[in-house]
Order: structure tokens, then C-alpha cells, then sequence
């Protein structure tokens, strides 16, 4: 099991949490790759796309700004498979279901088969939220071919 120091975050200790998870489920390499990132960084990210998403629910449906903000969310969450990861297990379901209209940007910036699938098991642990339309596209984005 990789090892990844114990810290907290005020106000936030699902961060910990997800990491834990990551890293227990993970193949070796994305394990070592975990312990490698710096989890101030992380930290500030995830805080980053709480502010962001705090700010686009704000704003009225035909608010030519929204686009700008799914930009910052997909530059921000997709800079890299293991924080993509990181940052969805540590917000909160309600903020799952506002992140899902970048599924498929982040999708197509990342060109992973493991993120759409992590974004399935997000669906099955969070029915409510009706991912399935934005996983479709995410899988379409990078090629997916169901069987």
C-alpha cells in the first residue's frame, strides 16, 4: 500500500478521505504518482473549483459567462488524470452535479479510458444526479466503443 501523509483540510476533511480511497485503489504506478503530488497544491485546486462553482450557480441560464467558467473548471480539474480523480471524490454531491456539464471537456482534455470509467462509478454512487447523458459524451469524446 503506498503511503500518503496525513493532513487535514479546515472545513473540508473529505479531501483526506478521497485521497485514501485513490490510493487503495489504484494500480502501483498511480499510487506512486499520488505520493508525488504535493497536497497543498491539491488542496488549493479543490478550493479553487469550489469558488468557481460557487460563482457559476450564480449566474442566470443564458449568461454568456457560464462558458468562461467551464473553461477554468476543465483547465483546473483536467490538468491531470490522479487530481481529476481527487478533486471529484472530494466535492460534494451537489457540486458533482454542476461539474457534470465539463464531463466531457475534461474528458477530451484527458484521453482516458480510467476517467470515464471513474466517472461511472461516480454515476452508480450518485443515481440521483442522471449522469448518464454527460458520460455518454465523455465516452464519445476519446472514442469509446460499447460492446
Amino acid at each position: 500500500m503506498a503511503f500518503w501523509p496525513r493532513f487535514t483540510v479546515e472545513g473540508d476533511q473529505n479531501l483526506h478521505s478521497a485521497l485514501q480511497n485513490l490510493v487503495s485503489k489504484k494500480s502501483k504506478k498511480d499510487s506512486q504518482l499520488m505520493t508525488n503530488h504535493n497536497p497543498k497544491l491539491l488542496e488549493s485546486k479543490i478550493a479553487e473549483v469550489k469558488r468557481l462553482l460557487k460563482e457559476r450557480i450564480q449566474l442566470h441560464i443564458n449568461d454568456p459567462r457560464r462558458t468562461d467558467y467551464g473553461e477554468k473548471l476543465t483547465e483546473v480539474i483536467g490538468s491531470d488524470l490522479i487530481t481529476a480523480k481527487a478533486i471529484l471524490n472530494a466535492i460534494d454531491q451537489d457540486e458533482l452535479f454542476w461539474v457534470s456539464e465539463v464531463f466531457e471537456d475534461i474528458s477530451a482534455k484527458l484521453q482516458s479510458r480510467s476517467f470515464v470509467l471513474f466517472l461511472m462509478e461516480l454515476d452508480e454512487k450518485y443515481p440521483e444526479i442522471h449522469m448518464e447523458g454527460e458520460i455518454k459524451y465523455a465516452k464519445l469524446v476519446i472514442g469509446w466503443k460499447d460492446s
